[in-house]
């Protein structure tokens, strides 16, 4: 993966339904704790159906 890149990411699950995030990776640097790692990209769902919704009442 180059550095300092863009991406778009999207996740998929049955009955779900995300909206894609765009993304840039960072730079990382040699005899540096800096990193262009990228952590915690978080998603979160929307049900599509009413079973799914009530599913989620009730965890």
């Amino acid at each position: 993966m180059p550095s300092a890149s863009t991406y778009n990411i999207q996740v998929t699950k049955a009955g779900y339904e995300f909206l894609p995030k765009v993304v840039t990776t960072g730079t990382s640097t040699d005899r540096s704790i800096t990193t262009g790692n990228l952590w915690g990209i978080n998603f979160a769902a929307k049900t599509k159906t009413l079973p799914g919704i009530l599913q989620l009442l009730l965890q």
